[in-house]
């Protein structure tokens, strides 16, 4: 993500200890969370490092890499990141603290995933950054001053109907809708998929919540509360993360073995409302 800040990109080498501290944080997020890293994941590292200094040799840039992966690999790895983490507080504005923030939602969506383990590294990033909701103006704000990621990471199920709630609407219709019929191995799918979008809630509360969404559903008018359900999600997830949804739904369609014609039809056209090309289904 390029610096919102005009005079925040000074010469290569006063910015290769920036740049190797950012990739250092990147690396840890690909790797540290999953212990895998992709080709993909490696790409994206190297074009938000990129963005982030327009004007760096390309040698730069593979020079932070490097340096960045002899200090993940050190037995003091913890300790360096930590350092990297304090580094980066300290000489980057909070606007590009949270455009960083950016920058990792993008690294941790490189592999087509988006796990619990990645969605927590960056939650705990903006609580050490200070990164809050409220900060920050207009689009230099990011995703996470627009609510939607506060919302679907909350430290627990609202009171009130939240977008966790239309997710499980949505997970729950295409479970049961297409066959009428919702076997175990669908709500544990649902559940599952419903924790990852929620890092660090209880299993209880998770289940709380589908369970709510289960009464809604029962007592209708389905077609309407699911369109809402649909719309809402589309609004308050953004267009990045929408493929991680269509994932999610293909692992619920699956949960119980097969996947229905039905079932491929439901996803199509939700890829299709939240403007995915057909090749992403």
């Amino acid at each position: 993500m390029e610096s919102s800040s005009p005079d925040a990109a000074p010469g290569d080498d006063e910015h290769r200890h920036l740049l190797r501290d950012l990739a250092l944080i990147y690396l840890t997020l690909a790797h540290g969370t999953d212990e895998d890293l992709t080709d993909e994941e490696v790409d994206t590292i190297a074009e938000e490092l990129h963005e982030w200094q327009e004007e760096v040799r390309q040698e730069s840039v593979l020079s932070a890499i490097k340096g960045a992966l002899a200090l993940y690999e050190r037995e003091d790895a913890l300790d360096q990141v930590n350092a990297a983490i304090r580094s980066v507080r300290n000489e980057i504005s909070v606007e590009d603290r949270q455009l960083i923030l950016d920058d990792l939602v993008e690294i941790a969506m490189a592999d087509g995933r988006y796990m619990h383990e990645e969605s927590t590294f960056i939650g705990e990033l903006a609580d050490a950054w200070d990164v809050s909701a409220d900060e920050g103006e207009g689009d230099a704000r990011g995703h996470w001053a627009s609510g939607a990621w506060t919302v679907l990471q909350n430290e627990g199920p609202a009171e009130s109907w939240t977008p966790v709630h239309d997710l499980a609407l949505i997970y729950l219709t295409l479970a049961y809708e297409t066959d009428h019929d919702l076997d175990e191995e669908e709500v544990e799918a649902i559940t599952a998929k419903i924790s990852e979008w929620i890092p660090g809630v209880e299993d209880d509360d998770v289940i709380g919540v589908v369970r709510e969404v289960m009464e809604t559903y029962v007592q209708g008018p389905r077609r309407r509360v699911f369109a809402e359900a649909v719309d809402a999600v589309g609004e308050v997830v953004p267009q990045r993360q929408h493929g991680a949804l269509l994932a999610d739904l293909r692992y619920v369609a699956e949960a119980d073995g097969v996947i229905l014609d039905a079932e491929r039809r439901m996803i199509r056209d939700l890829a299709d409302a939240w403007g995915l090309p057909a090749e992403e289904t």
